[in-house]
């Protein structure tokens, strides 16, 4: 069944890439059902029940993110089952059999489910509902974008290319947008197999954030077996597979006759910047998140954030800000948290989120200091950490 292509305009959203989805106003819309059990806390752990009939989902964790944020984890997995089955489906079977074990569907997609819970305890796209563009600069990203928009078949809605969970260029139909949830749902499908390195793989998708009724069909191919550049071609059409796998051949002509082709294979090599780049002595990370754009930026993890478990102890901490940040009952615009190891510091505008880690021996002062001159930093980089003008058919 394909997609229905006019649900999801968004007048919020005519200038942006991705469809709007600032962290307080997804949980509002997201929350658990009312009158179910969210919040609870035996022995320390947190238990938050979801519904989205015919399913309850439930997560229990000791964790420092609120009820909100694991009841938006929990939608995740929900989402995740609807990309597989759609919820037309998956509400015929229930009312077909009230007791009927979803496991028998599911099963075989247990690596893509796990896969999503590895994503969402170490990637910050997910607390911040947005995408990572891959640094690149400017004219090479524009080249990249025209030869997508230019290769074209009529039943393609989304062209998308992506390295490592980083978005390079999208290209997408007028007036049809993506949310950050159905790009994160595509990310994780490609990171969970090696299969689609083998060749040219045309799957049924349901991208429920822009229509859960029906699938898509996405042509999945890397440029080259060696590198981690993915194409992913959506169509409405699923007998449309060798248009749009010509697509794939006349964006790949035009990459190499541009000369973007090295270029893309050059900024591989360095995938992330360093903090360092920014100029200020003092600051370890930080999260930056343009709303209108539906986009954030890094920079990678350093010391002393080196290891697997300092990484998730960062995040749990930025986690635990975004949650204060985005409290229902009392929001907050401005968090200062001092701890033994860092000091932290959150700002929120109807704008951008910022989120800082600096030295635990830095000053209130120093911070607030060190947020003009980030802010200034990312503006003179917005062209490369960013897709400014970002295209559609």
């Amino acid at each position: 069944m394909a997609a229905d292509m006019q649900r999801k305009r968004s007048s919020e959203c005519s200038d942006g890439m991705l469809a709007p989805s600032d962290g307080q106003s997804v949980e509002r819309a997201e929350s658990p059902t009312p009158g179910m059990a969210q919040g609870m806390e035996p022995d320390g752990y947190k238990v938050v029940f979801v519904r989205r009939t015919p399913l309850v989902l439930v997560a229990v964790a000791r964790t420092r993110q609120s009820a909100q944020e694991l009841a938006q984890e929990l939608l995740y997995i929900y989402y995740q089952i609807l990309s597989l089955l759609t919820g037309t489906q998956l509400s015929h079977i229930f009312q077909q059999k009230q007791n009927y074990d979803l496991r028998r569907l599911l099963s075989g997609s247990e690596r893509i489910t796990d896969n999503l819970l590895q994503l969402m305890a170490r990637d910050p796209s997910f607390l911040m509902g947005a995408a990572r563009c891959l640094p690149l600069a400017a004219a090479v990203r524009d080249v990249v974008s025209a030869s997508l928009q230019q290769a074209r078949a009529r039943s393609l809605v989304f062209s998308i290319l992506l390295a490592r969970n980083q978005l390079v260029a999208l290209v997408r139909r007028k007036d049809q947008f993506l949310h950050p949830i159905d790009l994160h749902l595509l990310f994780n499908l490609i990171s969970s197999s090696s299969s689609f390195r083998e060749g040219e793989a045309w799957t049924p998708v349901c991208l429920p954030k822009f229509n859960a009724a029906g699938f898509f069909h996405v042509h999945i191919s890397y440029l080259e077996p060696d590198t981690d550049l993915c194409l992913l071609l959506v169509s409405t059409d699923r007998e449309d597979f060798f248009a749009v796998s010509d697509c794939r051949r006349r964006f790949q002509e035009r990459l190499r006759k541009r000369g973007a082709h090295l270029a893309l294979r050059e900024a591989l090599r360095t995938p992330y910047y360093s903090v360092a780049q920014v100029g200020i002595p003092d600051l370890r990370h930080f999260l930056y998140k343009s709303k209108s754009s539906g986009l954030f930026t890094s920079p990678e993890m350093e010391a002393p954030y080196t290891s697997e478990e300092e990484q998730e102890r960062l995040l749990g901490l930025y986690q635990y800000l975004h949650s204060r940040a985005h409290n229902a009952s009392r929001p907050l615009k401005t968090i200062y948290y001092t701890g033994p190891n860092e000091n932290l510091l959150a700002w929120v505008t109807g704008a951008f989120e910022l989120y800082m880690c600096y030295s635990p021996l830095g000053t209130k002062a120093s911070a607030v200091s060190a947020i003009h001159k980030l802010m200034r930093w990312i503006r003179k980089e917005e062209d490369r950490l960013f897709i400014l003008t970002p295209l559609t058919y």
